[in-house]
């Protein structure tokens, strides 16, 4: 019997490739398989607009995604100075920003790059997993990646509703 992982390895993310697969894994191999199938279809307006294979942004949501990193990195250490960090003043921060023209651009090339990379990172995300690029080597990475991504993402609603309950008070 062959397995994605160490011998004797039979983790909630193995994928057996051979006949003698146990129930749940046939099950969700072949969920995984139909979520292919969706997603594939998914983008197939995408495929038919850009005419070309070569040029569908699709396969190639992780490099952009890197790419995105590094205008927000770029942006976000050009706006930093200019950025105070205490709750009052970080108003007149983003308003005194939004009076420098430069500072201005830079802003919000900084606030639409993290936007894109969130999305470009949960695409990216989703195709791996449908695709099933999740099993052996790359196991440890999604075993440890996907918490620290849900985490941040609860983190950030947590501070958001925080931020939200002080302005009411």
């Amino acid at each position: 019997m062959r397995q994605d992982g160490p011998p004797g390895d039979r983790g909630p993310f193995s994928v057996s490739r051979s006949g003698d697969a146990s129930g749940n894994e046939v099950r969700f191999g072949s969920l995984l398989k139909g979520l292919e199938i969706a997603t594939n279809r998914a983008e197939s307006p995408i495929r038919r607009f850009v005419g070309s294979n070569r040029l569908n942004p699709s396969p190639h949501e992780g490099t952009i995604s890197v790419f995105l990193l590094m205008i927000v990195v770029i942006t976000g250490l050009y706006i930093t100075p200019f950025f105070e960090f205490r709750y009052e003043a970080s108003y007149f921060s983003v308003v005194g920003m939004e009076g420098h023209p430069i500072q201005r651009v830079m802003r919000s090339i900084h606030r639409v790059s993290s936007a894109m990379l969130v999305v470009t990172t949960i695409v990216h995300g989703w195709r791996t997993f449908v695709a099933k690029r999740f099993t052996s080597s790359r196991r440890f990475r999604w075993v440890t990646g996907m918490p620290m991504n849900w985490g941040e993402v609860l983190t950030e609603s947590q501070l958001d509703a925080l931020v939200d309950h002080q302005e009411g008070l």
